[in-house]
């Protein structure tokens, strides 16, 4: 093997090494973003807090409702948007 072989089989090894190294710390990096800056954690959809009041201009198949109005209810709210 040549000197130049030797010397690009070593430049070889050193980017693989400086690009698992780069990949690892991005890895980590974005690992550690979503935990931390994650929007909202469930804090208004934890089980035991009440739920939200319904807000909505245009009720199709009823009057407007209230959340007191549906206690102890099964409701299912289906949501979609057009676009």
């Amino acid at each position: 093997m040549n000197r130049t072989t030797r010397i690009s089989a070593l430049l070889t090894i050193m980017t693989n090494r400086i690009s698992r190294r780069a990949i690892g710390a991005i890895a980590i990096a974005l690992f550690l973003g979503t935990v931390i800056f994650w929007p909202g954690r469930g804090d208004t959809t934890s089980p035991g807090k009440p739920a939200p009041e319904l807000a909505g201009e245009i009720w199709l198949n009823s009057k407007p409702l209230t959340v007191a109005a549906l206690k102890g209810r099964v409701v299912l709210v289906e949501f979609w948007t057009y676009g």
